[in-house]
């Protein structure tokens, strides 16, 4: 690991009050002004929570057309690891509809195994107050394992 990536991890933990217990890039599928947009970015767990942060970053097309986006927001969720009732794989065009209001969340179904060769799996964080984020994970690793109390969402009574 490099000196600046060290840096950044330990700026995380003390921006974060903590020690940084599981990390991996993903992108962070949400609805914003009828569109549905994609944010790349950190999800780490630290001091109990679990967080998704986005950083700025310039696409390389932006450079060539000479445009630059100004309009950049950070993106910071927060979410205690206890407020966690599931980790659900699902196809990302589930998810999409989901967000787009087309399907509810009490639809999704896991992915068969054609649909994982068609479609990328992304994974739906399910929270005890009916909430969902929609996370592209680069590595799941062992993240469950963080989880304190985990149903399938698919047998939930409904």
């Amino acid at each position: 690991m490099s000196n600046e990536t060290t840096d950044f991890l330990r700026r995380l933990e003390l921006e974060n009050e903590g020690t940084l217990e599981w990390k991996t890039y993903a992108f962070l599928l949400q609805e914003h002004n009828s569109r549905i947009i994609t944010k790349g970015g950190l999800l780490y767990i630290v001091g109990g929570k679990l967080i998704f942060e986005d950083f700025a970053s310039e696409r390389p097309i932006n450079r060539l057309i000479g445009s630059s986006r100004n309009t950049y927001r950070k993106t910071k969720l927060y979410a205690a690891l206890d407020s966690i009732t599931a980790l659900q794989p699902v196809a990302r065009r589930d998810a999409v509809r989901v967000l787009q209001g087309k399907r509810s969340i009490q639809q999704l179904k896991s992915p068969h195994k054609f649909q994982r060769l068609i479609d990328r799996t992304v994974y739906a964080v399910h929270f005890d107050d009916g909430s969902v984020w929609f996370c592209e994970m680069y590595d799941t690793g062992n993240l469950d394992s963080f989880l304190p109390r985990q149903e399938d969402p698919n047998t939930k009574a409904q």
